[in-house]
Parts: C-alpha cells; structure tokens; sequence
C-alpha cells in the first residue's frame, strides 16, 4: 500500500528513537535485573524504587530533547514529514524505556506468560492499527509510526507500573548499592549505543549516499532478516536472570547445566538463521511489490548478522554474572567504531550490499572479542566435537536453500521445506547425543 518511501521516513525515525531510548534508559533495566537477583527483599524494593524514578526523569528529559531536536532541525532531512516524526519520537522515547524497566520487572518476577502475552499483544495492535490506517484514512509514513507507537503502549498498558509508591517517593538505597546500580547503567549505556551503531547507523550513511526509497527497500529486507532476533530476544531475557540465579545457587554444579543450555542455544540460533535466510528472500517476493524483490540478496548477511550479535549476547553471561560489565562495553565500543569505518569505507561505494556486509562483519568482530575473553572469566564446559558440526551443517544448507528455487515464491518455500526439515532434523539429532554424552560423562 505505502511503498519504498514512508518505509524510509519511518526507519529514519526509528533510529533516532532507538538511540535516544538507549540514553534516556540509562542502562537501569540491567541494573534492575541484577541487583534485584541477589538482594534481600528490602533492598530490591529500594533498588526497584531508584531504577524508575532515574529511568522516569531521563526519559521525559530525552523526549524533550529529540521532539525538539526533530521539530527544529528534522525539515532538513524530512521536509514533509518532519512534524509527524517529532510527536511520534516525543511520545516514543518515554514509553519505550518504561517498556523496558517493565519487561525487567517481569522478568524478575517471573512473569514470563503474562510478558510473552504482552508482547504479542503489541506487536498485533501494531500491524492492526497500520493496516487499518492505510485503508481507511492514509497512506504514508503517519501510517507505519502510528502503528509503530501502539507496539510500546498495549505492552506497557499491560505490564503496568509498580506502586505508585515506588516512583513516588525517594529511594534509601545504600551508597554502595547505588554506585553498583551506577556501575551496570553506565556499561550499558555504552554497549547499547555501540549495537546501535552497528544494526542502525548503516541507515544515515544510506540516506547520505543513495536515497529515502533504498533505505525504504532495505530497511523491510531487514524486517524480515531480523525475525531471527525475536527468537534471539526471546532467549536472552529469560537467559542472564536464570544463568545468574542458577549460579548464585551453587557456583560448582551450575556449570555443566549452563554449557548445556549455552550449547543449544547457539543450535537454535544457527537454525533460525538457516530458515531466515532459506525463506526471507521468498517471503520478500511473496509479501511486496517487486520494487522491493532486490533487497532479497542483503537478508543472509543481515540475518547472519542477528546470529553473531546472539551469540555475543549468550556469551555475555560471564561478564554480568561476575559484575566486569565494564570489560564487556569495551569490547563493544571496540566494534562500534569499527562498525562506522566499514560503513564510512564500503557504504558510498557499494550501498546496501556494502551495509548489509558491514553488519555481519561488525557483528562476527563482536562475537569473537566476547567468546575469548569470556572463556576466561567463566568457562562453561562445552562439546565442540557435536556443536561445530551442527553449525557447519546450517551454514551450508543455507547457502544453498538461500536462492530462488521457482518462480513462483510460495512453491520455491514449498521446494525447500523438506530440505529445511531434514537439516533441521539431522542438527537436533545429532545435538541431543551431545546432551546425553555429556551426561553419561
């Protein structure tokens, strides 16, 4: 209905919200998450009580900033659009960070149904307020930001708040408790700018050297490459709070429990990104008109970008579970800056390839530093002699299946199904012996 080039205006938009969220959060959902794991319940509700009155006011601070920002400066970049952009980044940069402390918060407590349930809960309002828009009344970048916005605001609606009580009043907590709380938001509020800069940046430098419409054409081809971040997601925030608690029990006996779980987790990422890029080139095909079908060829890399950020975040668990976040931003600044020289280097040049490039390598940097410095904090034991194999098996396959194998997108998935199932269930096979010589061992 819309076209390359409100997809544009809106990825544009998204970035900067993406970025001022990352600041006005302050990194006190990580805080939240692990100070509230090894606290007595007194001091988590003091905790609890700093996390959101800090988050609260950085996030109206941050709306005030960027909406200004957009509303002053935005005709530049966006001259029809501008006005749009600047309420939706004002009212999208307050919920977003709040959305963010009440994920935490469930986490914390547990409350994984009633989290999955807000999300999908937003992500359906979100495509049911856009779809209905476009037909109903416009059709142009209002459209997508407005459905964009539904997304924070039925998740949050749902989650809901703490005691008014604990935003209200002012927070006890310890000097040493809050210079922890301080400790884990400022390397936070460092790796989450540098992942960024290395998943949204390549946006600016495609605007800058080619047009609204590629950026329009790119952006939904990472859409789709990025479905394998929900799962990544999915897995991670359920990931950091139980390897922490697990380890906070007894240090010894976690071990082996967490290389097994870190073991198939790593299965499971390679897998998504063999059916991402398997099927996105399809669905592409099958979902857009065909001004979009060239952004087919970037979804293997920025699927496998997805992967190794997965993997960076999964062995991040050391470096939260032993309180060196600080080492971990370092790694991610390192990648950061790394990140911008490719894009700066390749991006003029060869555009959205040279981008989608940009990512994969960004990322594979990322994981690497994490991986070996990681192995030394916190080892956890693993059999490399049925996990490579299983990567080595998805990333052929998908280098195969990653083409059109008919012309007609839905029977080139249908070709490539049984194919897809026969890997998938030949790397399942073979990891689940893993598990059961590990425990025979």
């Amino acid at each position: 209905m819309l076209g390359p080039g409100p997809y544009g205006v809106a990825a544009m938009a998204t970035t900067v919200v993406s970025l001022g969220s990352i600041f006005a959060l302050l990194g006190m959902d990580t805080a939240y998450t692990r100070l509230s794991l090894q606290l007595e319940f007194r001091n988590r509700r003091q905790v609890e009580s700093f996390c959101w009155r800090t988050c609260c006011m950085a996030a109206l601070i941050g709306a005030v900033v960027i909406g200004s920002a957009w509303y002053f400066y935005g005709e530049f970049w966006l001259p029809k659009d501008y006005l749009v952009v600047t309420a939706y980044s004002t009212f999208a940069i307050i919920l977003f960070p709040l959305v963010s402390l009440a994920t935490a918060r469930a986490r914390i407590h547990e409350r994984y149904g009633r989290l999955a349930f807000a999300i999908l809960a937003g992500a359906i309002s979100s495509s049911l307020v856009s779809i209905s828009v476009a037909k109903l009344w416009r059709a142009d970048a209002f459209t997508l930001l407005l459905g964009y916005i539904s997304f924070p605001l039925v998740t949050f609606l749902i989650l809901g708040l703490p005691r008014l009580s604990t935003i209200k009043n002012a927070s006890d907590i310890s000097p040493e408790t809050r210079k922890l709380a301080w400790r884990f938001g400022i390397a936070t509020s460092i790796t989450a700018p540098a992942y960024w800069i290395i998943s949204s940046a390549d946006r600016w430098f495609l605007v800058e050297f080619t047009s609204t419409s590629q950026v329009g054409i790119y952006s939904t081809s990472a859409s789709i490459a990025l479905l394998g971040l929900i799962l990544n997601t999915s897995l991670n925030s359920v990931w950091l709070p139980e390897a922490t608690r697990a380890y906070e029990k007894n240090q010894v006996a976690s071990l082996e429990s967490l290389g097994k779980t870190w073991q198939l987790m790593i299965t499971l990422l390679a897998l998504i990104w063999l059916t991402v890029t398997a099927a996105g080139g399809d669905i592409i095909r099958f979902l857009t008109p065909s001004q979009f079908h060239s952004g087919a060829q970037y979804i293997p890399w920025l699927a496998g970008g997805v992967f190794f950020y997965g993997l960076a975040t999964l062995c991040s668990a050391p470096f939260f579970i032993k309180h060196q976040m600080g080492k971990l931003a370092l790694l991610w600044l390192i990648s950061a800056l790394f990140s911008l020289f490719l894009n700066y280097l390749l991006v003029p040049e060869h555009g959205p390839d040279g981008a989608a490039l940009v990512q994969t390598i960004s990322f594979l940097l990322l994981a690497v530093l994490v991986f070996f410095l990681s192995r030394k904090i916190l080892p956890f034991p693993t059999n490399w002699g049925r996990l490579v194999p299983c990567l080595i098996l998805s990333l052929v396959a998908g280098l195969i299946m990653q083409g059109e194998w008919h012309m007609n997108p839905l029977a080139s998935m249908a070709l490539k199904l049984p194919c897809g199932v026969a890997v998938v269930f030949l790397v399942c096979r073979f990891i689940n012996f893993s598990i059961w010589s590990i425990n025979r061992d």
